[in-house]
């Protein structure tokens, strides 16, 4: 007997269908809730905490390139955007607070940034190239760490220490 591939297409994903059925439920030996239990659908239930943004709005709240979100303690929103360099701070009532950073490779200036980090208190760890930018929770600038390494995608801990994924020497890009 031959098949006839277009009947193939057809009845091959209703196999599959009727192959990942509820077969959990009869099989579980443990009581609902437990890892042994049967399978338990959950409903989510969301809550709209903020809502920012627009694409006819004021300049500051039309974005370009949200790269992350964040609350502090306080409640604030911190928004980074890699499009035009800098962190926005949104209030609890969603006003514009301060606007941290900008394009440049001065103090206080984003360029080739991998990651901005807002600790709970507000305060920023800004990964850049080959530096670490600190600012205040005010958003002042305090320090730039020089690295001669390469930092790729990280994060601070609550006590301050940073976490990255890699790290790539400079002698090992340039070849010194």
């Amino acid at each position: 007997m031959r098949i006839n591939p277009k009947h193939l297409r057809i009845f091959a994903p209703l196999a599959l269908v009727g192959a990942c059925g509820d077969g959990g439920q009869d099989g579980a030996v443990g009581a609902r809730g437990t890892l042994e239990g049967p399978d338990v659908l959950l409903n989510a239930v969301t809550e709209e905490v903020f809502t920012v943004g627009s694409v006819v709005g004021d300049a500051w709240d039309t974005f370009g390139s949200v790269q992350s979100v964040a609350f502090d303690s306080a409640g604030n929103l911190h928004i980074y955007d890699s499009q035009v360099e800098h962190i926005l701070v949104v209030g609890r009532d969603g006003s514009l607070l301060r606007t941290v950073g900008g394009q440049g490779e001065g103090p206080g200036e984003f360029g080739n940034v991998s990651a901005a980090i807002v600790a709970r208190d507000g305060s920023y760890t800004v990964l850049g190239f080959s530096q670490v930018d600190l600012f205040d929770p005010g958003g002042a600038f305090a320090r730039r760490i020089q690295m001669n390494a390469i930092l790729f995608s990280g994060s601070a801990l609550p006590d301050g220490r940073l976490v990255a994924s890699s790290f790539v020497s400079m002698e090992a890009v340039i070849g010194a």
